[in-house]
């Protein structure tokens, strides 16, 4: 009978499984006679055993000492006695230093100088190192004022984190301002009321009228004198009294209070017209009523036209880009010329 090819092995192979089996004997039988081939030499503990035992040993007096320091103390503080286990050297007793407070160390130095009369939101530099201040606090004085500070009342002073209360407390009776915020406040609307331009029922042109003539308009403050003056000077003059409504955020209340008060002509010589023929894409987007997408219209407009310009103004009423919901060329005309 002929035995299959599956359970023939070659004579390689059989070499081969009799070195592993050899090799797998040896690896279990190798620790079992270690020990006869090689002596094991033990670890030496006794050094660091008595390093334990001192360790130890200083532990259990630490305890024992806290221990009775501890029954003491409960037998004292049971007698109001405890006052006697505060630090003997502490940061304000020990005896080769004597604490003194921070800014005490710097008064002896502020109070030279001749005290009077003062206001610090206008007092140089000069001024305000004549009454003793610190260079330190000069500067900071000096720098509230140039980022925007305003001292409104005599405690304001107080900001200033490098001025002490003792240097404060001298130079309160000197300081040119109200004792209060409220009195301030009172003040500076008397003021306001003294200087207010009187109002008046009085027709003014808007093309020519300054800001103190247009407060002089009812609901007409300094904050709206100078939106309207600046919304002039950005169209190139008021073409009629409606364009008084675009300002932005202008009350609409206002605006109709003082519409009868109002007038302004299209042919002002305050008027500024752009000329089609030579204004480049940056001086038409300065308009208000032009946007940038406009303004580039208008120039490829005129440059696909003969000789490349406008015949007429009336042209940009052709423009596609212009003829949208805001009527822009409705509203650019009267500032266009050719």
């Amino acid at each position: 009978m002929q035995v299959p090819k599956y359970f023939y092995y070659s004579r390689r192979e059989r070499q081969a499984f009799a070195v592993l089996s050899l090799l797998i004997s040896l690896c279990f039988l190798l620790p079992l006679t270690w020990a006869y081939f090689f002596s094991h030499k033990a670890a030496d503990f006794s050094e660091i055993s008595a390093q334990i035992a001192v360790f130890e040993a200083h532990l259990a007096a630490r305890d024992s000492t806290q221990k009775a320091y501890y029954q003491s103390f409960k037998k004292d503080y049971k007698k109001n006695n405890y006052k006697k286990y505060r630090r003997a050297y502490s940061p304000y007793t020990y005896p080769k230093y004597e604490r003194k407070p921070y800014k005490d160390h710097f008064v002896q130095h502020e109070n030279k100088g001749v005290l009077q009369s003062f206001d610090p939101n206008t007092a140089d530099t000069m001024a305000l190192a004549a009454l003793g201040l610190r260079p330190q606090v000069v500067r900071a004085i000096s720098n509230y004022r140039e980022k925007g500070g305003k001292f409104r009342c005599k405690t304001d002073l107080k900001k200033i984190y490098a001025l002490d209360s003792t240097t404060f407390e001298r130079l309160l009776p000197f300081i040119a301002l109200p004792d209060t915020v409220a009195a301030f406040a009172r003040d500076s609307f008397a003021a306001r009321r003294q200087f207010a331009p009187t109002k008046t029922d009085a027709i003014i042109d808007i093309n020519t009228a300054t800001a103190a003539d247009l407060q002089q308009l009812h609901g007409i403050g300094f904050s709206l004198a100078g939106r309207i003056i600046k919304y002039r000077h950005e169209l190139g003059g008021f073409v009629n009294v409606q364009q008084i409504a675009e300002i932005y955020k202008f009350p609409d209340s206002t605006f109709q209070r003082i519409l009868p008060q109002l007038q302004a002509s299209a042919a002002s010589p305050r008027i500024e017209r752009i000329n089609l023929n030579t204004a480049t894409v940056e001086q038409l987007s300065r308009h208000p009523y032009l946007a940038p997408y406009q303004a580039r219209a208008i120039v490829r407009f005129r440059e696909e036209q003969k000789n490349a310009q406008f015949s007429r103004v009336e042209v940009v009423l052709t423009i596609p880009e212009l003829d949208d919901y805001k009527k822009t060329a409705r509203r650019i005309l009267p500032y266009l010329v050719i």
